[in-house]
């Protein structure tokens, strides 16, 4: 996509999100105001859009204003009251739609009931749907090798600090299994360099301490010399902390100078982790911890199907 294109676009995803804000009840704006430099654009459009849905539904079920939800309507709300939403978006939208709505719906749950604004995350009682499971998608070992070595080393030193740059993310991508957020939330006083971990927040204001392999440690170390506690570990060319397209926009253009045509993005990279990390392991509870899966049950339906050779070796060693 050419830039003017794509700056057109993120454009237009604006308009339609600041749009669809108006149609919004007030308790919506607390979540965006939390989550507008984390998610990308069109994530926050998809939030807005089954917040509107959801609202919507109640409130036409019960003659209301949308704009007059406030916390002691939530609050009103049962499991029974969900079910029934539950079931009207099955109707409405089909399969993939109501399990994204969902999705969506216990993160803004689990986000108010951190802030102590709502008692209880009844989404968590509605179960999901189930789906065809599509395989997950991962880079071999060249694919990774010939990605690093696309980080193009230069002999100018803006050059070269840009390059140390990028090759560092992907490197904390690749060493540590991250979601594409929690990097870039990444402050230069979260790590621990002498004890070899740092401390990242996860989904649902979950702090967890990661440990860090020697290769990354030392990389890690030209990040904190001399450089303030609350500063982003990882700054773009304009000194700012990074967008989530701006961390995107690295991966696509190193994925691209490696010749790689498979698309990889920021979760292939944490997919390439988990799948070396149960290779190496065989600990299906260890790769889900490391992976920060809520259910231990999706790392096995994903990861295993992968990585395990103990069907292949069996039929191949039954009969000799």
């Amino acid at each position: 996509m050419k830039y003017e294109d794509k700056q057109s676009s993120e454009l237009l995803t604006e308009i339609k999100f600041q749009k669809t804000l108006l149609d919004l009840p007030a308790l919506c704006y607390l979540f965006f105001l939390e989550y507008k430099t984390v998610y990308k654009k069109n994530t926050l459009l998809d939030y807005a859009y089954a917040f509107r849905f959801f609202f919507n539904y109640f409130c036409d079920k019960n003659g209301t204003l949308v704009q007059s939800f406030d916390f002691d309507e939530l609050n009103k709300l049962t499991e029974e009251n969900l079910r029934e939403f539950y079931n009207f978006s099955y109707d409405a939208k089909g399969l993939n739609s109501t399990r994204k709505t969902l999705f969506i719906l216990r993160t803004f749950y689990n986000f108010l009931v951190a802030k102590k604004l709502v008692k209880e995350n009844l989404v968590l009682n509605i179960r999901m749907p189930k789906r065809i499971d599509k395989q997950i998608v991962f880079m071999s070992e060249s694919e990774m090798q010939r990605i690093l070595d696309a980080v193009d080393e230069t002999e100018s030193n803006q050059r070269h600090i840009v390059a140390e740059r990028d090759k560092t993310i992907l490197m904390m991508f690749l060493h540590t299994g991250l979601r594409l957020a929690e990097v870039i939330k990444l402050n230069v006083g979260d790590i621990d360099i002498d004890n070899g971990m740092f401390t990242v927040m996860r989904k649902f204001d979950k702090h967890s301490t990661i440990y860090i392999s020697d290769n990354l440690k030392s990389r890690l170390k030209f990040f904190l010399e001399n450089r303030k506690p609350d500063e982003p570990l990882f700054m773009s060319n304009q000194n700012k902390r990074f967008s989530p397209r701006g961390l995107h926009d690295i991966i696509v253009k190193y994925r691209r100078k490696a010749g790689i045509t498979k698309n990889i993005t920021a979760h292939k990279f944490r997919s390439t982790f988990g799948v070396k990390v149960y290779s190496e392991t065989k600990d299906i509870y260890l790769t889900a911890d490391l992976l920060d899966h809520f259910d231990v049950r999706n790392t096995t339906r994903y990861y295993v199907p992968v990585c395990d050779e103990r069907k292949r070796n069996t039929i191949k060693n039954l009969y000799n």
